[in-house]
C-alpha cells in the first residue's frame, strides 16, 4: 500500500530524482485548454478593459500552469521503495514499497505511441495507492519495469542499462519462429523452453536460471535462460489473429442473442406497421420533415439499430484486444495488445490468486474458451485487455496456461463434485412462479398463443435445471479450490488457497426449506472481482467445505495472500 510520508524523501540525496519526459508538457497544456479557451473569451470580449499587462497573464498564467505541474512532477527508486511527488499547489508524496508492487503496466494512445512515450503505472493492492508516471519513454518505461522485477534487489546487482531493456520485442534478426496459425498452443508447446519456477520462489538474481526442456515436452538438455529482470524473448505463448478475435466477440452471449433477435424485430416493426396506426401518429408527429414514414423505414431502424450496436461493440473489443501477445519470463507473465491505446503488464506469478475459463453458450457449441487470470491489482481487475492469458482460445485448452501462470494445476475438471440433486427442483420451482406472468397477459391476445408459450417455458425450466445439475460442480485439492458455475455463461474458477482471504456461507428462504446452502470464496480484489460463489450445496457438505478451505486459509499470513 502506498503510503503518504510527512518525511520528504528529499532528505536522501543519493536518490536518483528524474521528471517525466518533456512531452508532458504539451499533455498538460492540451488538459488546460479549457482554461485558455475561457480566458480567450474575456480578453477578447473586453471584460476586463484595455490593459495589455492583464491579457497577457490570463492567457500566460495556464500555459505557466502546464510548465509548473511538469517540473514539480518527479520520481526516484532505490532497493526498498518508489518514491513519487506531484502537485504544485498540493504538494503529494508517495512512498510504495517494492515489495508490495502487484504489477507494473504501460499504456500509450495514438499521440503517445507517435512520440515513443507512455503512461506508467505502478500498482499495488489498495485502491488508492498506485503511483501513475504520465508521461516516460519507452526506453525509461523498460528501465523502470526491469528494476521493479528483482524479486531481491541489493548494492551487488548493477543497474541495467537502455540498451538492454529498451523495448520488449525481438530484434529483427532474432531466430524466432511464428506462432501457431490459430493463435493457440498445445501443453507441450506452452512449456517448450519456459522456466519452471513456483510462486514465490525466484531463481537467484545473479545466476542465469535453466529450464529441463525435456520435463517439459520438448527435447531434452539445460537451456540458459537471461537473469531475473530481463525481458525474455521468444515466440509468445498466445497470439489470436484478428480474425479468430472477431469471430470469439460476434459469438459472445449478448451479442449471439442480439444478432438472433433482428429477424424477430423485423417482424414486428412490420406488423406493427399493418396492424398499428403507429404509422399516421408518427406521419402527424412529423408533418414537417418532408417525406413519410412507411413499413420499410420501422424495418431498417429496428435492425439498423441492434446492428449498430453490435458493430460498436465489436470494434471496441478488437481495439482493445487486437495485437494480443502472451509472452512468459522466469518470474512472470507479460501481455501486450491494443490496436489504438497499446497496453502492457507483467503479472508476478506469485501473486495471481485465481484462474477463470468462460464459455458462453455460443462457444460451448463452438469449442471456444476465454481465460482469464486475476491478481490482487485493482487496475488490473478494470483493464480488458490485460486480463486475459487467451482472448480467443479452443476448448480445454485453458489447463497449459494456468500450468504456465501457477506453476502446477492438481485438480482435473472431469474431478468435479456435484452440487445437491435438490438444485433441479429449486430451479423448476422458481420457473413456476413465473408461468402466471407470461400466460395471462399471452391469453388476453389469443388462448393458441398462451398454450404455446406456457409450453416453451415449462421446456425451458426443465432443461435448464438438468443443465445446472450437470453444469455446476467443486474439487479441492491440499493447495487449489476448483468450481464450476453458469449454465449460459458457464464459469471454471480456478483458486489458489493460499490466497483465500475470507469465507462464508449464506442461505435464501427457499434453500433453508431444502436443507441447502452457498459457499463463498473471496481473494484479494476491488468489490467483487475475487469473488467465487457456489449454490446449492447440501448443509452438511457446505459446512465441511467451508472448514476445510479455513483452515487451508489460516495457515498462510495475511500479506502472502496478495
Amino acid at each position: 500500500m502506498a503510503l503518504s510520508a510527512d518525511t520528504t524523501p528529499d532528505s536522501s540525496p543519493e536518490l536518483d530524482w528524474r521528471r517525466p519526459h518533456p512531452i508532458t508538457i504539451l499533455v498538460e497544456v492540451g488538459k488546460a485548454a479549457r482554461s485558455i479557451v475561457f480566458a480567450f473569451v474575456i480578453v477578447q470580449g473586453g471584460f476586463l478593459g484595455a490593459g495589455t499587462a492583464l491579457e497577457f497573464a490570463v492567457v500566460a498564467v495556464p500555459l505557466l500552469g502546464a510548465l509548473a505541474r511538469w517540473y514539480t512532477t518527479r520520481y526516484a527508486l532505490d532497493d526498498e521503495s518508489v518514491f513519487h511527488q506531484y502537485g504544485l499547489i498540493r504538494r503529494h508524496k508517495q512512498v510504495l514499497p517494492r515489495a508490495n508492487v502487484q504489477n507494473v503496466s504501460t499504456k500509450a494512445g495514438i499521440v503517445a505511441r507517435l512520440g515513443s512515450v507512455v503512461e506508467l503505472q505502478i500498482s499495488d493492492a489498495s485502491a488508492t495507492g498506485d503511483i501513475n508516471i504520465n508521461l516516460v519513454s519507452q526506453a525509461e518505461a523498460d528501465r523502470l519495469t526491469a528494476l521493479l522485477r528483482r524479486p531481491t534487489p541489493g548494492p551487488s546487482q548493477t543497474e541495467p542499462t537502455t540498451e538492454q531493456v529498451a523495448g520488449h520485442r525481438p530484434a529483427d534478426d532474432d531466430t524466432i519462429t511464428d506462432p501457431p496459425a490459430d493463435g493457440n498452443t498445445t501443453a507441450e508447446q506452452a512449456f517448450d523452453g519456459q522456466a519452471m519456477t513456483g510462486p514465490g520462489v525466484p531463481p537467484p538474481p545473479d545466476e542465469a536460471p535453466t529450464t529441463d526442456r525435456g520435463a517439459a515436452g520438448g527435447e531434452g538438455g539445460q537451456e540458459a535462460l537471461p537473469p531475473v529482470g530481463q525481458p525474455v524473448e521468444r515466440r509468445p505463448l498466445v497470439s489470436p489473429t484478428l480474425g479468430q478475435l472477431a469471430r470469439v466477440e460476434a459469438t459472445t452471449l449478448p451479442t449471439a442473442t442480439l444478432l438472433a433477435l433482428t429477424p424477430l424485430l423485423a417482424l414486428g416493426a412490420i406488423l406493427v406497421g399493418f396492424f398499428t396506426p403507429l404509422l399516421s401518429r408518427l406521419d402527424e408527429a412529423f408533418s414537417d420533415i418532408p417525406g413519410k414514414p412507411t413499413i420499410p423505414m420501422l424495418v431498417a431502424v429496428s435492425v439498423g439499430v441492434p446492428l449498430l450496436m453490435v458493430g460498436v461493440g465489436l470494434a471496441q473489443s478488437l481495439a482493445a484486444l487486437g495485437e494480443y501477445r502472451l509472452h512468459a519470463d522466469p518470474d512472470r507473465l507479460r501481455i501486450e495488445a491494443g490496436l489504438i491505446t497499446e497496453a502492457r503488464v507483467a503479472a508476478r506469478r506469485e501473486r495471481i490468486q485465481q484462474i477463470r475459463v468462460l464459455r458462453d453458450l455460443p462457444h460451448q457449441w463452438l469449442g471456444i474458451e476465454r481465460v482469464q487470470f486475476e491478481t490482487a491489482d485493482v487496475d488490473l481487475q478494470a483493464t480488458m485487455a490485460t486480463r486475459f492469458l487467451n482472448p480467443a482460445g479452443v476448448t480445454d485448452g485453458w489447463r497449459a496456461l494456468a500450468i504456465e501462470a501457477l506453476s502446477e494445476v492438481q485438480i482435473e475438471e472431469a474431478a468435479l463434485h456435484p452440487v445437491s440433486p435438490l438444485t433441479k427442483r429449486r430451479m423448476l420451482i422458481r420457473f413456476a412462479v413465473f408461468v402466471p406472468v407470461l400466460a395471462v397477459p399471452t391469453a388476453l391476445i389469443h388462448p393458441g398463443l398462451s398454450a404455446v408459450v406456457t409450453l416453451a417455458w415449462a421446456w425451458l425450466g426443465w432443461w435448464y435445471s438438468n443443465r445446472r445439475l450437470a453444469v455446476f460442480g467443486w474439487a479441492c485439492s491440499e493447495d487449489q479450490y476448483l468450481v464450476r458455475t453458469g449454465v449460459f455463461q458457464q464459469q471454471l474458477t480456478l483458486i489458489r488457497a493460499d490466497k483465500i482471504q475470507s469465507l462464508g456461507t449464506s442461505a435464501t428462504i427457499f434453500q433453508r426449506r431444502l436443507s441447502l446452502a452457498t459457499v463463498h470464496v473471496s481473494t484479494a480484489g476491488q468489490s467483487f472481482a475475487g469473488r467465487v460463489s457456489l449454490p446449492d450445496l447440501d448443509q452438511a457438505t457446505a459446512n465441511e467445505l467451508h472448514d476445510n478451505l479455513s483452515a487451508r486459509a489460516a495457515l498462510t499470513p495475511i500479506t502472502e495472500t496478495l
